[in-house]
């Protein structure tokens, strides 16, 4: 019995530090990639502004959806990105995540011939590999919220983006 409990523990061990590694490999992927300061911001052709829910309750705006649109209405402003491909979740008639960005982005000031649409993004993945494979992306600037940004940098390298991100630091949470 004290055999099979002391090879369990080590298992779990085991597991556990293959865990951390690997959460701490990917999390390394934001380092020098990430830049909270619009002026530092490298110009890129194309925005890449990853899907969230605008309004999870019907009711009130999300406050992640409203932080990525604005992130992305400033680097559009500021002519660090010319255009803007808006990727998420199309699954139903009911839930459309592009749809709703562009309505915001629109109703902000941003021509709509500036904003493609990606109603396949389902996931980061799904967005990278898209954004690469389908719209022909080969650089561009993802636009998510800090704690999302080294996924999606480390997602992006691995699908062949040269990528960096913009994950402004909003009041919601400083």
């Amino acid at each position: 019995m004290r055999f099979a409990i002391k090879y369990t523990l080590i298992v779990i061990v085991t597991i556990a530090i293959i865990a951390v590694g690997l959460n701490l490999w990917v999390l390394s992927y934001g380092n020098g990639k990430m830049y909270t300061d619009l002026s530092e911001v490298e110009p890129k052709y194309v925005g890449l502004v990853l899907g969230t829910s605008s309004s999870p309750d019907g009711v009130r705006v999300n406050a992640y959806f409203e932080e990525r649109m604005e992130a992305a209405i400033r680097l559009y402003e500021s002519g660090k990105v010319k255009h803007l491909l808006v990727s998420g979740d199309n699954s139903s008639s009911h839930y459309n995540e592009p749809r709703d960005m562009r309505n915001y982005l629109v109703a902000m000031g941003i021509p709509s011939h500036h904003i493609t649409l990606d109603y396949a993004g389902f996931r980061t993945y799904d967005s990278m590999l898209r954004g690469k494979e389908i719209f022909g992306i080969e650089d561009c600037i993802v636009i998510t919220q800090r704690f999302h940004a080294p996924r999606a940098l480390f997602v992006g390298e691995k699908k062949g983006l040269d990528i960096i991100s913009y994950p402004k630091r909003w009041i919601f949470y400083s």
